[in-house]
């Protein structure tokens, strides 16, 4: 377990945030494409290393017409924990209006063994951009660089790439197009999200055939990555699968990444909406 830890701690803890989140821009139509229903309900994921379970993910959606709401608990489990301890509680809502998700505020919690107490807070204005962050304990911008305002016009918090991201990708295969990408900025990084569909098939889950795409999601780092981070990076991102369930929800159903140690998973379990 040692060696998992030490896999999570470093080169995957990035996509470990990226399944967490499961994932963009605020200009994005906020109407559903046909068929795609509102996101309401529990969504509960479990994460494993080689089928053994490390930890859990649960997601809490309430989408209507005009607003949104996110509330994502993350938590490590069972011998990771003693090596990791890692509990988030991370936060996001917004509302709809003329054709757009637009972003009111964000808030991510982290207490881990290396980042206790960090919180990230981010406050946007009528429409959708950032007007204030507040990043607890404050960075070393010689370390981290701070992203200037600017650069984050067009981008939106983790939470509201989610739903930004599925509506998308779901319309671009009604076009064929395969590839999806937008900003994130989670309050310290700003990075561009790809998703790729590969292609439709089926995935046996609690003995049942269930229909699902399969995308591949990868990352390009823009600005306030510390050295480390970047050269994380640079020696290469595992790649992660992400299975979306065919159906009105389009929900992910699944999430793999494959490591030199085993493979590293996020498993639908139950949801109830």
């Amino acid at each position: 377990m040692g060696i998992v830890s030490a896999a999570i701690k470093g080169r995957v803890k990035p996509l470990i945030f990226l399944i967490a989140l499961m994932l963009g821009a605020p200009v994005a139509h906020a109407q559903e494409p046909p068929g795609l229903e509102l996101l309401n309900g529990e969504y509960k994921y479990r994460i494993a290393w080689n089928g053994i379970k490390i930890g859990r993910v649960n997601f809490y959606f309430e989408e209507n017409d005009t607003t949104y709401r996110v509330i994502v608990d993350t938590k490590t489990s069972g011998v990771l924990r003693l090596f990791h301890p890692l509990q988030s509680i991370t936060t996001g809502n917004g509302r709809k209006a003329d054709g757009r998700y637009i972003p009111e505020f964000y808030h991510a919690n982290s207490n881990s063994e290396e980042g206790k107490g960090r919180v990230a807070k981010l406050h946007f204005n009528e429409e959708g951009l950032l007007k204030k962050r507040d990043v607890t304990p404050p960075e070393d911008p010689l370390w981290r660089p701070e992203v200037p305002l600017e650069e984050l016009a067009g981008a939106v918090d983790p939470v509201t790439i989610f739903f930004v991201m599925r509506q998308e990708i779901a319309r671009n295969l009604t076009y064929n197009i395969k590839t999806t990408s937008a900003r994130v900025y989670d309050g310290r990084r700003l990075a561009e999200i790809s998703v790729r569909a590969i292609n439709a098939g089926t995935r046996l889950m609690d003995d049942a055939v269930v229909p699902m795409l399969n995308t591949i999601i990868t990352r390009q780092p823009m600005n306030g990555y510390t050295p480390k981070e970047m050269k994380k990076f640079e020696d290469g991102d595992p790649v992660l699968h992400l299975y979306f369930s065919r159906d009105k929800r389009f929900m992910p159903i699944a999430a793999e990444t494959y490591l030199r140690f085993g493979t590293i998973s996020a498993t639908l379990e139950n949801n109830q909406h």
